[in-house]
């Protein structure tokens, strides 16, 4: 299904007892759906739900949902505080095995000041094309409660081959309490295609904060970065994780992951793949794919093939999965078996036991 939440991020500065109402809309396209919609994060606590738990979504027509965030006089941590406020599709549970549902949210952040200066840095890239002006901006938050008099950035880029092959300064710039300003560098790239390294360092008043972040010069790219695939149980759902990292400054779309599970003889024995999705600049998501295996499948050890796809390219790497037996369970209707089945056995060695007595006392009354 194709399930959509809107907004997609709400950024706040921190007010003591700040408190207003909020509203969003959840929509499907293709198919009515019951929607579970719950909150996540460590503004749990600060952010109520407004509209019911569970709501019908319609295809096509979008639903309200409101909620209310009340912050307190003060958070004992600074920095940046996260809630999520998730629209899934419902799913029934069903023993014995996992729950492959859709789910999207908004999130919802609130910037907590930190005592004196605190910058955060972000890196981005325009136009990063070879033969051409490149164009780096570092976007830089004031996080702290003091302004920051000068914040001035440098960037190194590394080739290939991990060689420096240029230091990009950029100009200086006053920046606000808890606002913020880009700091931007231009280079002409007369350089070959391929994966370059970019270390960002920003000196603000005496203070230092840096980040270091790959990027493609040339075209879009996308990489699997690891697989991971817990053993699963016969006739349940197994879950495989894929984290993969963007390499290209933009949001990539209509992105999948498709996975097939081979035995010894490289026959494929399971297939599964996942809806398209985006992939934001520079993000390394995890993405989950479902196999479900409630019809049976063998037991042992098999090689998982997964495909990244994107535009008109892809990314492969082969993983490792096992299949195991269904553990046995020491359930009710047995342990009552087992406690009949004592019972019985019980009241045979007490008949057995009296009988013996009697027949013992019987002989002894014989002689005498």
């Amino acid at each position: 299904m194709a399930l959509a939440i809107s907004p997609g991020r709400i950024t706040m500065d921190f007010v003591p007892n700040y408190e207003d109402e909020f509203k969003g809309y959840i929509s499907t396209q293709g198919e009515v759906n019951n929607i579970d919609v719950y909150v996540e994060g460590d503004l749990k606590d600060y952010i109520t739900l407004l509209t019911p738990s569970q709501i019908m979504v319609y295809a096509d027509i979008p639903v309200e949902y409101r909620f209310r965030i009340k912050l307190p006089e003060e958070f004992d941590k600074p920095g940046r505080h996260a809630g999520y406020i998730w629209a899934a599709e419902h799913v029934d549970p069903r023993e014995g095995g996992a729950i492959a549902r859709v789910k999207v949210g908004t999130t919802i952040w609130v910037n907590v000041p930190y005592p004196g200066k605190y910058a955060e840095i972000g890196f981005e890239i325009k136009n990063p094309n070879v033969n051409d002006t490149v164009i780096f901006q570092i976007p830089v938050s004031n996080l702290g409660k003091e302004n920051i008099t000068e914040a001035k950035g440098e960037i190194e880029i590394l080739n290939p081959e991990n060689r420096t092959i240029v230091i990009l300064q950029t100009q200086g710039k006053f920046i606000e309490s808890t606002k913020g300003e880009t700091l931007e560098a231009t280079w002409f790239s007369s350089v070959d295609p391929g994966l370059y390294n970019a270390k960002v360092k920003v000196l603000y008043d005496g203070e230092t904060a840096s980040l270091e972040r790959l990027f493609n010069l040339g075209a879009p790219l996308i990489k699997i970065v690891n697989v991971s695939a817990e053993p699963v149980i016969n006739g349940t759902i197994g879950k495989i994780l894929t984290k993969i990292q963007s390499y290209w400054n933009e949001k990539i779309s209509d992105v999948k992951i498709e996975i097939a599970i081979k035995n010894a003889a490289d026959q494929t024995i399971g297939t599964t793949k996942s809806e398209n999705f985006e992939v934001d600049a520079f993000s390394s998501p995890v993405i989950t794919n479902y196999w479900d295996t409630t019809d049976g499948v063998p037991l042992g050890d098999f090689k998982g093939l997964i495909v990244l796809k994107y535009l008109d390219k892809n990314d492969t790497a082969e993983f490792d999965i096992k299949v195991t037996e269904k553990p046995f369970v020491f359930g009710t209707e047995l342990l009552l078996l087992i406690v009949v089945a004592v019972g019985i056995v019980a009241v045979i060695v007490i008949i057995f036991v009296v009988r013996r007595k009697g027949k013992t006392k019987f002989k002894q009354k014989k002689l005498v």
